[in-house]
C-alpha cells in the first residue's frame, strides 16, 4: 500500500512539473506569437504610411505646418531637408515664408523645422517606431502582469487568448 502511494505521489509530482513546463511553453509561445504580430503590423504600418506619402505628398506638407505651429512665434523659420528631397518641398512650399535648405545629415522622408531658438524634427518613421514602443511595452506589462498572478486549482491565472489591453 505504501508503495502505491509513493508511486501514485511520484506520478502527480511528474504530473505538476509536466503542466508548469506546458504553462511556461504556452506563455513563451504566446509572447514569441505577440512579437511576431507586432513586427508584422509594424511593416505593415511603415508600408501604409510611405505610400500614403508618396500619393499625398502634401500629408507632408500638413504635417510640417502643424509641427511648426507648435514652436513659439518667429518671423522667420528654416527649414531643412534631405538634399534628395529639396525638389518636394520646394513644389510642396511654394511661397511659404520660410528658408529652405538642403542638408546631407537629414534623412529622406523627414525635415527639421528651425528658428532662431528652438526646432524640431519631422520624422514619420520616428513616430511609428515610438508608437510601437509603446505597444511592446504595455503587451510586456500585460504579460508580466499574468505572470504574477496566482494560479488557482492548477490552471492558469489569465486566459492566455485574450487580447491584450493597449
Amino acid at each position: 500500500m505504501d508503495l502505491g502511494r509513493k508511486r501514485a505521489e511520484q506520478i502527480l509530482k511528474t504530473m505538476q512539473n509536466l503542466l508548469k513546463q506546458c504553462e511556461n511553453n504556452a506563455r513563451q509561445l504566446q509572447e514569441k506569437s505577440d512579437q511576431v504580430i507586432l513586427d508584422i503590423a509594424e511593416s505593415v504600418i511603415r508600408h501604409i504610411i510611405d505610400s500614403m506619402l508618396e500619393e499625398h505628398p502634401e500629408l507632408l506638407k500638413q504635417m510640417v505646418e502643424q509641427a511648426a505651429s507648435l514652436l513659439p512665434q518667429h518671423k522667420t523659420l528654416n527649414l531643412a531637408v534631405s538634399i534628395q528631397d529639396i525638389g518636394l518641398f520646394e513644389r510642396l512650399l511654394g511661397d511659404t515664408p520660410s528658408q529652405l535648405t538642403a542638408d546631407d545629415s537629414i534623412e529622406p522622408g523627414t525635415c527639421r523645422i528651425m528658428a532662431s531658438d528652438h526646432d524640431t524634427l519631422v520624422d514619420p518613421q520616428a513616430a511609428i517606431t515610438e508608437c510601437m514602443q509603446h505597444i511592446r511595452t504595455k503587451l510586456l506589462q500585460r504579460n508580466s502582469k499574468q505572470l504574477e498572478q496566482p494560479q488557482t486549482d492548477g490552471q492558469p491565472a489569465a486566459d492566455q487568448t485574450q487580447s491584450p489591453e493597449l
